[in-house]
């Protein structure tokens, strides 16, 4: 089940899983001071609220009662799927298909970044029908980059 995000409470329940979830996933790719910085960059109450002022649909992912994850797109010509994250404990139980089914239903192409050495996402995508479209890095200030691959399903 899928809830989207649109009070305060909400927010802070985002943030929250937002910050376990990455210190979990990407402690091993990334620099603890760098995931502090995307955490607040992208993350934060403040980042979550300027981004649902400015076009960006958050869901929280619940599993019977239990909040398991999040996602967050943005429609355009494409669909971008800008965030999906599941704990640990949850993840390999149909969550991501679930989303990708979802999104599905705007029948428009979807796109996503994933960063380049997140093998376990990048496989996952692609078992759902992902394809790589290219390598991007993007500086996003502090000294820090996102090293990503554009990834698309073409519907």
């Amino acid at each position: 089940m899928f809830k989207r995000v649109t009070i305060i409470e909400d927010v802070t329940k985002l943030t929250s899983l937002a910050n376990e979830i990455w210190r979990e996933a990407y402690s091993e790719i990334l620099s603890s001071d760098q995931i502090d910085y995307m955490l607040e960059q992208y993350l934060s109450v403040s980042a979550i609220k300027s981004q649902l002022e400015n076009s960006t649909t958050f869901y929280l992912i619940y599993k019977n009662d239990q909040c398991v994850g999040f996602f967050s797109y943005n429609l355009k010509d494409v669909v971008f799927l800008s965030k999906l994250y599941v704990k640990k404990n949850f993840r390999l139980q149909g969550h991501a298909k679930r989303v990708i089914n979802y999104l599905k239903s705007y029948v428009r192409p979807i796109e996503l970044t994933v960063n380049i050495h997140n093998q376990k996402a990048i496989k996952s995508y692609e078992k759902l029908g992902f394809k790589i479209i290219e390598p991007m890095k993007t500086a996003i200030g502090n000294g820090y980059y996102m090293d990503d691959f554009l990834m698309r399903y073409d519907q």
